[in-house]
């Protein structure tokens, strides 16, 4: 079985050999270079903004979602109350219920195989003793990631993805998408008032 970790590698070589027309998603002044230096690999650090990348291969319909810490629990710093621990925690399992996030068409009868999600907000500022350390991590982008894969008994009856991640994190504005499917490739922006993805 093929680890859904492998989507973040294999999802942006077939979107730059068959969607010249997204090439424009690099142009984001001189953001991912500088994010790439510190770390950051999936692009612009946009606060609202959050990437959502599709690939349907055969019966396997991977998603991989990721944007800032902000747009999922309304800040970045590292957790200091037991409200910014309780906001990650539920943050952590609204991303885990792939099932909720994304609405798929019955007939299509796609069941959710796998999930990799990473929430990783830094250390606790209760049990840290570097102040130097604590001053670096007030200024430190943090960004959320989680990848899904459906398996999907018939894949033609996919004729759209209902994205309700706008619903589950009101800080999200902006869904930044690309999508690479069996003879169509494609790559738009959502909002909250229209969150759906054409597959047709």
């Amino acid at each position: 079985m093929r680890s859904i970790r492998r989507l973040p590698f294999a999802l942006p070589l077939a979107i730059a050999l068959c969607t010249p027309a997204l090439a424009h998603d690099h142009s984001h002044d001189h953001d991912h270079d500088k994010e790439a230096e510190h770390g950051h690999s999936h692009g612009a650090h946009e606060h609202g903004v959050s990437r959502l990348d599709a690939v349907l291969e055969g019966k396997t319909l991977e998603l991989s979602l990721m944007g800032p810490a902000h747009n999922f629990v309304g800040f970045e710093h590292a957790p200091e109350t037991d409200a910014d621990r309780a906001s990650i925690a539920k943050a952590q399992a609204q991303l885990k219920d792939g099932a909720a996030l994304f609405g798929l068409p019955a007939a299509a009868g796609c069941k959710l195989e796998d999930t990799d999600i990473d929430v990783d907000h830094g250390a606790d500022k209760e049990a840290a003793h570097d102040h130097a350390h604590e001053h670096e991590d007030d200024h430190d982008h943090r960004d959320y990631s989680a990848e899904y894969r459906f398996s999907c008994q018939d894949p033609k009856a996919l004729s759209a993805i209902d994205v309700g991640v706008f619903k589950a994190f009101p800080q999200t504005t902006e869904i930044r998408f690309q999508l690479a499917m069996p003879g169509a490739q494609s790559g738009g922006s959502l909002t909250p008032e229209d969150a759906v993805i054409s597959l047709r």
